[in-house]
């Protein structure tokens, strides 16, 4: 099985990540596939996809089986395509990044137990032309106001919970995303 964690509150975005894998693989030669969604403890729901085809898919295309204990890096085909490479910043955002208002201003931050993660991270970020932090605490962040502008033009996150806190920030007018 393939599983995706996400926030029960966030409810938007669960049905989007149902929506992406619905649409992704419909048409795939993983037919015996099927999707499912079940609550856990602490406001965690999975949603599982259950397909031995689309498991062995997934590790050809370089996921693994636990990105923690392996210290998992983004696969290199990613690098070789800038719209992979942006739909790479989108996903990873939506799942693991936060925005939230500093004394000064705002900021992003993509937040990851994995070093190698963050540093190519890092890097898709600065060959795009962003301006990140160094990595510090497992964490990385984009503070200047031109790169966060640009971040939700050009990435465009489809986490619902951070269009609305960009939005509350100033970030992005309502309605932009």
């Amino acid at each position: 099985q393939v599983i995706v964690y996400a926030n029960s509150l966030e409810t938007d975005y669960i049905s989007y990540v149902q929506r992406l894998i619905t649409d992704l693989f419909k048409d795939s030669p993983h037919t015996s596939s099927f999707l499912s969604v079940r609550a856990k403890k602490h406001h965690v729901i999975d949603i599982r996809i259950g397909s031995v085809n689309l498991v062995e898919y997934f590790l050809r295309m370089g996921l693994v089986k636990d990105k923690v204990a392996q210290q998992v890096d983004i696969p290199k085909w990613i690098f070789r395509n800038r719209k992979y490479r942006i739909g790479f910043l989108r996903g990873f955002f939506d799942t693991d990044g936060s925005i939230y208002k500093l004394r000064f201003g705002v900021q992003i931050c993509y937040k990851n137990a994995s070093a190698p993660l963050l540093s190519s991270t890092r890097e898709i970020l600065l060959s795009l032309g962003y301006r990140p932090s160094q990595i510090t605490c497992r964490s990385l962040y984009l503070t200047r106001k031109e790169d966060l502008y640009r971040f939700f033009k050009e990435i465009r996150p489809a986490n619902k919970k951070h269009i609305d806190r960009a939005s509350s920030f100033g970030v992005i007018s309502r309605g932009t995303q």
